[in-house]
């Protein structure tokens, strides 16, 4: 045993004279032409050295580099260096620790220009057998220079230290330099699983044009405690800090630098299969974001579980800070309260917000959206409890302003927009064709262009350009509607295709509120299919094809007294006084019905029914939607309970259809649209004039015939044969 003692012994102390007579003896600054040599025969680059490289390989393995410069053959500048030192231990080494005094870089300085790509043909190899060697490798398994499993290298680092560092890459195919500039990093007792802290700090700069110009600063600033235990592969940082200061021409406001600032702890654990984000808090102008995350499962189906919290901030604030247009609104107070609250899940292949709870102002939106990565598949199914649209819609114009800014403007406006039908692109064309979409969408109360409409619901599927409303119902004014309509948007024109439903709408106060004029009510029902395709509220009009049937209970139309106007038409006829017009003039009806078919945007209706007071009413015409006008005529038979306080029928017209007739624009007022049709009743006057001369005739025959006619039937048939 002693003597293997002094065996070992023995060869300790050679490989230690070895060692020193190394040293002793060879000299590596003896080299430095050699090195330079190597560097342009195999590098294609010059190395010029500016002093003695200073080395040791024991007790530690240790090398000084002076300053030095490498250059392109042409005596282009590639990189600098002013010094480096590095520091090993020789014998942990050995047993598979890294122990190091410490590493430096001091003054680093690389400019990389990326080369041209060769093309496709030329990257290939041109001989077989290379493909063939190349598979070989792959079929080999895996190289046997790959440390087995079971060896889990330590480490014991002083210190590691990067002093102004520059990178710099440039492609010329893009005219565009990445470069980062002043890098420093600095790590202190870097020990195998101990935290150790350590500070980054870099400025990265995106340079484009000629001259070279910054399009984008980012300056950067990082602390955090790191845990690197590569023994139980797992890996941390806590306490960690992140400053990014944005600058530059691409930001909205270049004059405006944005700051992000992170602060967070992150976790990964390889044994355990886990990794976390916890405590993380963004913060970028008025906006700040909490959140905890959670993925398990990270190597197999991973498992995505966490908190997400928008504080409440100020959208338009956030929008300013930002550099971004502000929109501006009807009510100046909207869209100052924003805030989120979500439960995010998921797996490799799909996130979701489930649940999520959004607030906008006054309002309340909650309920779950997914999406999916490898599809783009969306599901929305949201719930919302009240909102009032129109104080979210820019300021409306006045009409002397929308005149005084006219001019050519104008003019093309008018052109482009039809008149009252805008040509202008009504639908996003290449958003609805690539929609991939599926959602449940509910309101309990929705204000909208004056309208009140509650309890709305809408089912839609979208995908590949078919999109499909199944349900938009909701009740409206006292009544209920549902709707159903499906839009191709996968050919040109768009076409369109909806089914509608009304039933006991308060008309009144739907009129009121969404044209501000009461002239109609009543409680209206209608169902009706439509047709119609094109992208601009013109063209569909335009193309407006349909059916439809409508009725109207209770109704009464304000500004106009149709028995008023119907007998006032009479006495002018008849040369007769007319009285003055009604102080308030209005028509009470009830039970009106209609049928309509509809073709390229003209409604046609042969079979208008109403029962005003003491007056049936039937009529037939047309409605021109794209010519903006009607042609109606109505009939009205006075029937014997006929009462106005302000005119009288004559008796003698009783149950005789009376016409008027309706005919003008859109725009026009109802007294001045509708009145007497001069010429139809003209002919009924005559007629009834004729029935009663008729009457008077026969009445003075069976006076003066008297008993000579009370007998004989045939006479009185021979008579009425007459008359």
């Amino acid at each position: 045993m002693k003597r293997v003692v002094k065996i070992v012994a023995a060869l300790v102390l050679l490989v230690v004279v070895a060692l020193g007579a190394l040293l002793v003896l060879v000299d590596p600054n003896d080299f430095k032409t050699e090195l330079q040599q190597l560097a342009r025969q195999h590098g294609q680059v010059e190395l010029q050295l500016h002093g003695d490289i200073g080395w040791s390989l024991y007790p530690s393995i240790a090398l000084s580099l002076p300053k030095l410069d490498v250059s392109s053959l042409d005596g282009e500048p590639l990189a600098a260096l002013q010094r480096a030192e590095v520091s090993v231990r020789l014998l942990p080494l050995l047993s598979g620790d890294l122990q190091m005094k410490g590493l430096l870089l001091d003054g680093l300085d690389v400019d990389w220009t990326a080369a041209e790509q060769p093309s496709e043909q030329a990257s290939m190899p041109s001989d077989k057998s290379a493909l063939n060697s190349e598979a070989a490798k792959v079929q080999s398994g895996p190289d046997s220079s790959v440390k087995p499993e079971g060896i889990s290298p330590r480490f014991d680092i002083g210190s590691v230290e990067v002093i102004n560092a520059r990178l710099r890459y440039t492609d010329p195919a893009s005219a565009r330099t990445v470069e980062l500039r002043d890098l420093n990093i600095r790590a202190d007792q870097l020990v195998s699983g101990q935290a150790f802290p350590a500070t980054v700090s870099v400025e990265l700069a995106v340079l484009e044009g000629q001259p070279l110009l910054p399009t984008l600063i980012v300056q950067t600033e990082l602390q955090s405690q790191l845990l690197l235990d590569l023994e139980q592969n797992r890996y941390a940082a806590t306490d960690l800090a992140l400053q990014l200061v944005l600058s530059g021409a691409l930001l909205p406001n270049p004059s405006q630098p944005l700051v992000l600032d992170l602060t967070t702890d992150l976790l990964v654990d390889q044994l355990q299969d886990r990794a976390e984000i916890s405590t993380l808090k963004l913060a970028l102008a008025e906006l700040v974001l909490e959140a905890d995350l959670k993925v398990a499962a990270l190597s197999a189906q991973p498992q995505l579980n966490g908190q997400l919290h928008l504080l409440p901030f100020d959208l338009k604030k956030l929008l300013l800070s930002l550099g971004l247009p502000v929109p501006q609104t009807q009510d100046d107070s909207v869209l100052r309260q924003v805030e989120l609250q979500a439960v995010l899940t998921g797996t490799a292949n799909e996130v979701a917000l489930q649940p999520l709870q959004l607030t906008l102002d006054q309002s309340q939106l909650s309920g779950d959206l997914s999406y999916q990565v490898d599809s783009g598949a969306q599901a929305l199914n949201l719930a919302l409890d009240s909102i009032n649209v129109d104080r979210y819609l820019p300021p409306t114009q006045s009409t002397n302003t929308a005149a005084a800014s006219g001019g050519e403007g104008a003019a093309a406006d008018s052109i482009n927009s039809g008149g009252r039908y805008s040509k202008a692109p009504l639908l996003p064309v290449e958003l609805l064709q690539s929609l991939n979409l599926d959602a449940d969408l509910s309101v309990t109360e929705l204000s909208a262009s004056g309208l009140l409409l509650q309890h709305l619901k809408l089912l839609l599927s979208a995908h590949d350009g078919m999109i499909n409303v199944e349900q938009l119902s909701g009740q409206l004014y006292q009544g209920d509607f549902h709707n159903t309509m499906t839009l191709d948007a996968r050919r040109q024109p768009l076409q369109l295709t909806a089914s509608k439903r009304l039933s006991q709408v308060e008309l009144g106060g739907l009129m009121k509120d969404l044209s501000g004029v009461d002239r109609l009510s009543g409680r209206l029902s209608m169902q009706g299919q439509y047709q119609t395709e094109g992208n601009s509220v013109y063209a569909m009009v335009h193309s407006l094809d349909g059916n439809m049937e409508l009725g109207l209970k209770e109704g009464r139309l304000k500004g106009i007294d149709l028995g008023d106007t119907l007998c006032r038409g009479i006495l002018k006829l008849k040369g007769q006084s007319v009285p003055a017009e009604t102080a308030q003039a209005y028509t009470d009806f009830s039970n009106l019905s209609a049928t309509a078919t509809i073709n390229n945007g003209v409604v046609v209706n042969k079979d208008l029914k109403a029962a005003l007071t003491g007056i049936d009413l039937a009529g037939s015409g047309q409605v021109n939607l794209p010519a903006e006008g009607l042609d109606y005529g109505i009939d009205l038979s006075v029937l014997q309970g006929f009462n106005s306080a302000n005119c009288r029928i004559d008796q003698r017209l009783h149950n005789l259809a009376l016409p008027l007739r309706c005919n003008g624009g859109f725009d026009d007022a109802p007294a001045e649209l509708c009145g007497v049709d001069i010429k139809r009743m003209q002919k009924v006057i005559a007629e009834a004039g004729g029935r009663e001369a008729k009457q008077k005739l026969e009445k003075k025959l069976e006076e003066k015939l008297g008993d000579k006619l009370k007998n004989n039937e045939s006479v009185k048939g021979l008579l009425k044969g007459l008359f």
